[in-house]
């Protein structure tokens, strides 16, 4: 994912992550492949936290950040994800619904001047991508 991500240009300003073994796994496969440069901010409370709860820490971002990646857990980040997508290919936006498996991307577009005034429904669904879409799906490890 972090090689779709880089050949995609979708480098995230700021990395919320969950303190699990799992996401910090994750985001260490991922990161390999985006630089070192990223700040992540590893923060207990993702951890069984709810979509609101992490709806909470997004909106808590700094205004400078323009994208920002949270590395979660579900069933909350498929929660977060799909009902922040409230534009979108309609069969992306289904796809997100009926399963987010681990690492998979969804990329949410909106157009707000701060974090805080994200809200549900009002975000673009741009693409939903899962490891199994990727061409070297076959090879995948995690």
């Amino acid at each position: 994912m972090g090689s779709y991500m880089r050949a995609e240009d979708l480098i995230p300003d700021l990395v919320l992550c969950s303190t699990s073994v799992r996401t910090h796994e994750t985001w260490g496969l991922v990161s390999g492949a985006l630089g070192d440069d990223i700040v992540v901010e590893y923060d207990q409370a993702l951890y069984g936290s709810s979509s609101g709860g992490l709806l909470a820490s997004l909106h808590g971002a700094d205004p400078d950040v323009a994208r920002l990646l949270i590395i979660g857990h579900n069933p909350a980040i498929e929660a977060l994800a799909h009902g922040l997508a409230g534009h979108g290919d309609r069969r992306e936006i289904e796809a997100l619904r009926l399963k987010y498996p681990t690492a998979a991307l969804a990329v949410l577009e909106t157009h707000v001047d701060a974090w805080p005034e994200v809200a549900t429904g009002e975000c673009t669904l741009e693409r939903f991508v899962t490891p199994k879409d990727l061409p070297d799906a076959g090879s995948l490890s995690l």
